[in-house]
């Protein structure tokens, strides 16, 4: 604000200020008193909101706590605005904060400051449970009411300023790591501060460089040996630098200070869940889907919390492009640990999803720290892609051909990029010699006469012509099967090798006359341990099971193979196929 409110100024025609409390980045707090109730004072901050979004976002989350009637939070009656301010009326706590305290020489017994933190950590878990995060707990914000029951206050308004550097974990103040604003961790190291300095009368990271404090948070030389083995013990836990290393909630917290000492819990159960995990993703790795489903799903009813039985299962059905059920996955795992290490997955899922923006942005930043993930990479491209950014996805492409020749799936896209370049088309398109089927399908598509595409658009040539994902790119484990369709007259064909065109031109492998169905229709990928279905821009759409395929789907088993009006056959993938 640019200016005070003097005393025995009236704000909303009913509150006159007394005197003013305290002021700082976020703007003033004063004490009134309440002229329409006898005997009855307030506190009265003042916020200038820019962001009326956000000022709607703060009020709700005031009139949510208060809605809750804790007794260790402080009360939030309304708010006004006045001169493009915001007021909150809150409930005045007559005996000052911790910090007041701290400032006055106060030196606090230490069971008393061990039965506070107890009430506070049962507080802080009841708030989490509703899904807010103080993000600026320290003695400032910490009130003495009544009796001197603690208060914690400033919820919501602490979000506004981002937090207090010397109260701030780790993850959020210089490492500058992405991190979910529903993780209560971070609210558990400011409450270690806090602890720490309340015993000791001393915040260690006061006064200073943000160099220094960051090293000192990360080495923790900055307890005092003189304070009892116990306290030490859970005050290092709670201030560890890795969040996956200091309590996990509140009301861990709250248990060690109970009983004294760090609880080290060894659940044979956690111990035989994570052994089925491991398994699983070894299962993932061998493309044996519905062990490593199963091995997951084993691991999770062992125990519900585990994250890495989580993470497979999702990984499984997004690799086989079951988007619902992946995500649901990753949800759980991310509620469990909001840190879960799954930047890469959710970028697939936005792929898969269209939400090509979105997509880029998470895996360029996964690709900032795991540089050498070429799955992600392709994944990359693939966004680039079908975006149309070819310039783009070939310059890339031809800086990771430099390094890294293991996956076929480079060579094939990049021609794919130089072909919608226009760098190469009928008249100029090399033969190149490759084992790669895609390669081969493509160049194909190119050259076929007469072609299935045409230059004026309505069917584009990249509708036909496929991109190669990083799974099916290595030649040493993508083997084809033996696989069987069968049309509707009950006469079979086996097919081995790894693609198979469907369509009503002649060079197709399964041709069907009816004029419905698009020269280049569908076509069927065929390797070991994994077909798929692709439809390839038909002007009446692939269906499967009787369901619309949008570009690809799994197979496994007996299908339904429909291509359009009479033209419908049955695939046969390899039985066992998800074993």
């Amino acid at each position: 604000m640019n200016r005070s409110i003097p005393e025995g100024g009236v704000l909303d025609g009913k509150y006159r200020i007394l005197r003013m409390l305290g002021e700082g980045g976020f703007g003033e707090v004063y004490l009134a008193e309440d002229l329409l109730l006898k005997n009855h004072q307030v506190a009265i901050k003042s916020l200038k909101m820019e962001d009326p979004n956000r000022e709607q976002i703060l009020v709700r989350e005031m009139e949510f706590l208060s809605s809750l009637a804790h007794p260790n939070v402080v009360r939030f009656f309304h708010h006004f605005s006045e001169n493009d301010t915001l007021f909150l009326v809150m409930e005045f706590c007559g005996g000052g904060s911790v910090r007041e305290s701290l400032q006055e020489g106060v030196r606090f017994d230490i069971e008393q400051v061990v039965s506070w933190t107890i009430d506070l950590c049962q507080t802080l878990h009841a708030v989490h449970q509703k899904g807010i995060v103080h993000h600026d707990l320290k003695p400032d914000n910490i009130f003495f009411g009544d009796e001197g029951l603690l208060k914690i206050g400033d919820f919501g308004i602490a979000n506004t300023r981002g937090g207090t550097i010397p109260y701030m974990a780790p993850e959020l103040f210089l490492l500058r790591e992405r991190t979910s604003r529903s993780d209560a961790r971070v609210d558990i190291y400011a409450l270690g501060v806090t602890f720490l300095e309340a015993l000791t009368g001393v915040n260690p990271f006061f006064d200073l460089p943000e160099e220094t404090a960051l090293n000192n948070k990360i080495r923790m030389n900055f307890v005092p040996e003189s304070l009892q083995p116990w306290l030490r013990e859970i005050i290092l836990k709670a201030l560890h630098p890795k969040p996956e290393l200091r309590f996990q909630t509140m009301r861990e917290f709250q248990e060690a200070l109970e009983s004294r000492h760090v609880p080290y819990i060894f659940k044979r159960k956690r111990i035989q869940a994570h052994q089925a995990a491991s398994k699983a993703e070894w299962n993932l790795g061998k493309k044996k889907w519905a062990r490593a489903i199963k091995l997951a799903e084993q691991a999770e009813k062992q125990d519900p919390d585990c994250v890495s039985a989580l993470i497979t299962a999702g990984k499984c059905e997004l690799f086989l492009r079951r988007i619902k059920k992946a995500t649901g996955y990753f949800e759980r795992a991310i509620r469990i640990n909001p840190r879960a290490n799954i930047q890469k997955e959710l970028g697939w899922i936005y792929l898969e999803e269209g939400r090509f923006p979105e997509a880029i942005s998470m895996l360029n930043d996964y690709l900032q720290r795991n540089a050498a993930d070429y799955e992600a990479y392709n994944l990359l491209l693939k966004a680039f892609y079908c975006t149309g950014r070819y310039d783009v996805a070939s310059d890339l492409i031809r800086i990771i051909l430099k390094e890294y020749k293991g996956n076929g799936c480079f060579g094939n896209n990049l021609l794919l990029c130089e072909i919608l370049l226009g760098r190469m088309d009928k008249e100029n398109l090399p033969k190149i010699d490759t084992k790669n089927p895609f390669i081969v399908y493509n160049q194909a598509v190119v050259l076929e006469e007469p072609s299935s595409w045409n230059k004026e658009g309505n069917v584009p040539l990249k509708s036909k012509l496929l991109f190669q994902e990083f799974q099916l790119g290595d030649s040493k484990r993508c083997r084809s099967n033996i696989l069987v369709t069968e049309n509707k007259e009950g006469e079979q064909k086996k097919f081995g090798q790894p693609i198979i065109t469907i369509g009503r031109l002649e060079d197709n492998d399964i041709v069907f006359k009816d004029q419905n169905v698009s020269r280049r229709h569908s076509l069927l990928v065929n390797y070991a341990n994994e077909v798929w279905l692709y439809d390839m821009g038909s002007t009446h759409g692939t269906f499967c099971d009787e369901l619309p395929v949008r570009n690809s789907v799994f197979l496994v088993g007996r299908h339904k193979k429909s291509g359009i009006a009479e033209s419908t056959f049955t695939v046969f993938a390899k039985e066992g196929i998800l074993l």
